[in-house]
């Protein structure tokens, strides 16, 4: 084979492999949970999804990879929904996710990702909400009407479409602050010291 059509075939299964990987992008908000979350604000969190979390979670959400495979316990597969280290495992809060996300989970495969922005953070779990219906389920009461989670860039409070698009920076601060370890969920240094 030539160096020519060496490199062809590289360049081939590498754009096949991006093509793959890539995926498609989202064109318009979805409603999770309750918040429309802006199309800016899903893309976001795939980029930083896919570059950290679908070698295990797999681009699909299914977990089902060779990385995945190799662990015991498995990943969570986020279309099934199914999570644990949370009060409600059928629909776990954004605090929920984001302290797994944050600090990972000692004993298994999950890592801690708190060297990501806070809004980074907060985009991977709106993503990681997307793959599964139980988030799309309608959570409104005529007491409360959706909100919209603004991606960092177009920050600001506004109304739209007779929905109330809430400040983004307020949101975050909400969930960070609902986020922060207490003693239902020890630091990793602190469950390393119950030993058994």
């Amino acid at each position: 084979m030539t160096a020519r059509a060496a490199l062809a075939v590289v360049f081939m299964t590498g754009a096949g492999w991006m093509a793959a990987c890539g995926g498609e992008t989202f064109k318009e908000p979805l409603t999770l949970d309750g918040v429309v979350v802006s199309a800016e604000t899903l893309n976001q969190g795939k980029h930083f999804f896919d570059r950290y979390c679908a070698s295990c979670h797999g681009y699909d959400g299914r977990a089902d990879t060779s990385a995945a495979r190799n662990l015991d316990p498995r990943p969570r597969d986020f279309v099934d929904g199914d999570f644990k280290h949370t009060d409600n495992p059928q629909r776990p809060s954004d605090a929920d996710l984001l302290q797994v996300v944050r600090h990972g989970v000692p004993g298994t495969g999950m890592p801690a990702w708190a060297h990501l922005r806070d809004a980074d953070l907060i985009a991977i779990i709106q993503y990681i909400k997307a793959f599964s219906p139980r988030w799309r389920a309608p959570v409104e009461t005529p007491k409360t009407r959706a909100r919209t989670l603004l991606p960092a860039s177009r920050r600001a409070a506004s109304f739209r479409g007779g929905q109330n698009t809430m400040n983004s920076d307020s949101f975050l601060r909400g969930v960070i602050r609902a986020s922060k370890p207490t003693d239902a969920h020890p630091s990793r240094s602190e469950s390393s010291t119950h030993g058994s």
